[in-house]
């Protein structure tokens, strides 16, 4: 009885993580298009002055109440594992509002990714259902069988409900990368215009949070100034908002037709606007907005030199997040999502990630 209640939490769980995802997919369609199109009576008004600025204004009202009601969340997903680390325990009263904090910065642009909320709605739900099964958490034996079948029931119910009725989320991947000799000699300049984005994305937030600290007391007026700011990038270079999984296969598959100094100028803004979500309680992921802004920083950097996109974008984008995650295995471990693991490119990523992991950035984030 136990094994079958800790199988069909599992389903629960995963089943929570899929509507999530669903849910954040179909906010942002009614947002950006059903809202404007049907509701308002415009096709065009979503790319309009007026609608990203007033919309992510809107959002960002919502934000900061809902800030003052449940708390800075969501947490980045290393500090959720970091206090299952140290505490043995994630609380799964906070998920409500992890769920609800993280979907709205979501669906009205935000800048980040899902896998912050993802992290902090599961780690509740995966303590919430070991609160269901302590009576038969006497032994370790029984505990690990126990969250064996946990994680069964989690990810056969994701991959059942993403087969029937759709994906719950749409990836763009890179398409592979042409392994030559001349981007072996393009590997190290590569891997150093890596590391630049990385202290630039440092400096950033670094300057980000000295001009945002005065309102710091005032979350709502913080998270619509945010909004503000958000809108207002998002008119003149609209690929710079939202997580940038969808807005990754418009660059990928040159449907956006950008100049190398466009592509190179969008990466810049992406990991500015990423520090000012972050800081002005948009708060989210930043793995797949930074992955976004590497792949358009690595396609600029190809196009002026002449390099391999395919393998510009696995060193940057590697370099990049490992230097700002500061993880390298969890570099290695998100980046299937975004190459095809068969290249010989993944060698060189894997490399980079170790290299600019252990490297410390120019400029110091704490302070």
């Amino acid at each position: 009885m136990y094994i079958l209640r800790a199988l069909l939490l599992g389903v629960f769980i995963g089943g929570v993580a899929w509507l999530f995802l669903r849910a954040v997919a179909y906010g942002v369609d009614f947002l950006w298009d059903v809202f404007p199109a049907r509701v308002i009576g415009s096709d065009n008004l979503s790319h309009a002055f007026a609608y990203p600025i007033l919309i992510c204004a809107v959002g960002g009202v919502i934000i900061g109440l809902f800030r003052r009601v449940f708390g800075d969340y969501p947490e980045p997903f290393e500090e959720v594992f970091e206090k299952i680390k140290t505490d043995k325990r994630y609380d799964p009263k906070k998920v409500p509002g992890i769920a609800i904090l993280a979907f709205t910065a979501l669906i009205f642009g935000g800048s980040v990714g899902p896998e912050a909320g993802l992290a902090g709605i599961i780690s509740g739900l995966c303590y919430f259902a070991s609160d269901r099964l302590k009576p038969a958490l006497e032994t370790g034996a029984k505990k690990r069988l126990l969250n064996i079948m946990i994680l069964i029931g989690a990810g056969g119910c994701f991959a059942y409900l993403s087969t029937v009725l759709g994906a719950a989320m749409t990836l763009s991947r890179v398409s592979a990368a042409n392994l030559g000799r001349s981007e072996l000699i393009w590997f190290v300049p590569l891997l150093i215009f890596g590391l630049l984005a990385a202290n630039l994305f440092a400096l950033c937030g670094k300057l980000v949070n000295a001009a945002f600290r005065p309102l710091k007391k005032f979350p709502i007026v913080l998270a619509v100034l945010g909004g503000v700011l958000l809108g207002t990038f998002g008119v003149f270079f609209p690929l710079v908002m939202f997580s940038g999984e969808h807005e990754m296969g418009v660059v990928a598959t040159g449907e956006a037709a950008l100049s190398p100094v466009m592509l190179l100028a969008i990466g810049g803004l992406k990991l500015i606007l990423i520090s000012i979500c972050l800081k002005s309680g948009w708060k989210g992921g930043n793995i797949f907005p930074i992955a976004f802004a590497g792949l358009c920083l690595a396609f600029g950097f190809a196009a002026l030199t002449g390099a391999d996109s395919g393998f510009a974008a696995a060193v940057v984008i590697a370099a990049l997040c490992g230097s700002v995650l500061r993880k390298p295995l969890v570099t290695i471990m998100i980046f299937p999502f975004f190459f095809p693991v068969t290249q010989l490119a993944v060698i060189f990523a894997v490399i980079s990630a170790g290299v600019a992991s252990r490297l410390p950035l120019l400029v110091d984030r704490k302070k």
